[in-house]
């Protein structure tokens, strides 16, 4: 994509590692991933002070 640059991992538990490095504008979430599915993420950062307010689309 133009003008934007994309980083992706490949599993719900890996996002969360992702998130403790870095912090995109915005997150784009699967629903079904393995290890820990979107739903488990979600909850993971809005129950994180730090992350709470980071925009997600899932």
């Amino acid at each position: 994509m133009e003008g934007y640059e994309v980083e992706t991992v490949d599993s719900g538990a890996a996002a969360l590692t992702f998130l403790e490095s870095k912090r995109p504008a915005l997150l784009l979430l699967d629903v079904m991933m393995p290890v820990m599915n979107g739903y488990e993420v979600v909850r993971r950062i809005k129950n994180n002070p730090l992350l709470e307010s980071l925009p997600i689309v899932k």
